[in-house]
């Protein structure tokens, strides 16, 4: 069994995290739960697709498109940052603040960084977003005319940054950890946000469950076992402030378009 909390496991808070769950594994083994006693780090901690995952945290967009139906959701953590309201989330779109540009609509045919197709924060939301406010369709040309896939929020940040792209979507939680961390941050600003969607929520596989716990029960013991585990020192340094339950069938609902966004997009 393997547990990861991979999310926000940014380097200058993972001290913070490994006693975030020294605190929650304790909780978890005085309900008689065997967890691992450290989290799994680096490439081996990929789980997405592991059939041994006792817990960890995914986005919302691969739960719906790659992850097994049979993947039980047993929580939803909750950040105490602008753009998050009681476990849903926005998308924090983000230019140069010394861009003349100031609605989305000016956008068009200039270079988008973005950490993956398969993010909903840093890519549907995105989209989805073009096509609400009539910006894209099946019948228009991709918005974009080129973009940069950085491989993550943060590297999305400094594309933009730079000038080696010209705007980017990042979750509210990547974005106000870093506004403590990246320097880079000071040369952005927020050009709007996305609608709001279910944020990216704590999963177990269905075979690592015990098999004296009903989904119920367990999701109980890890909803109270994060609970137990959330202190002031995670509250300052990893933005938690609780848990709530999303049920999956939420995320299913969550709008996904098809339609390509980038002129060179697969």
């Amino acid at each position: 069994m393997i547990a990861s909390l991979p999310m926000y496991d940014w380097p200058e808070i993972q001290t913070y995290t490994d006693q975030f769950w020294v605190r929650m594994h304790n909780a978890l083994a005085s309900n008689g739960i065997t967890a691992p006693s450290r989290l799994r780090r680096g490439q081996s901690a990929s789980t997405e697709q592991d059939q041994q995952v006792l817990l960890s945290q995914t986005c919302a967009y691969p739960l719906v498109t790659q992850l097994p139906r049979s993947t039980q959701l047993v929580g939803t953590p909750v950040y105490q940052v602008d753009l998050f309201n009681k476990g849903q989330y926005a998308s924090a779109i983000l230019v140069r603040k010394n861009d003349a540009r100031r609605t989305l609509a000016e956008f068009k045919n200039t270079t988008l960084a973005y950490n993956s197709m398969n993010s909903q924060s840093g890519f549907n939301a995105l989209k989805s977003l073009l096509v609400s406010e009539h910006l894209l369709n099946e019948n228009k040309a991709p918005f974009f005319s080129s973009a940069v896939c950085t491989l993550s929020h943060r590297k999305s940040i400094a594309a933009v940054a730079s000038g080696a792209a010209d705007i980017c979507a990042i979750d509210p939680v990547s974005w106000a950890l870093s506004k403590r961390y990246e320097k880079d941050t000071q040369k952005l600003t927020l050009l709007t946000h996305s609608a709001y969607s279910p944020a990216l929520p704590l999963y177990s596989d269905a075979n690592a469950i015990p098999a004296d716990k009903t989904q119920e029960q367990w999701r109980g013991l890890i909803m109270s076992a994060f609970k137990q585990a959330i202190d002031q020192q995670s509250e300052n340094h990893m933005l938690l402030s609780d848990i709530t339950y999303i049920d999956k069938s939420t995320y299913f609902k969550l709008p996904i378009s098809h339609i390509n966004m980038i002129a060179d997009e697969v």
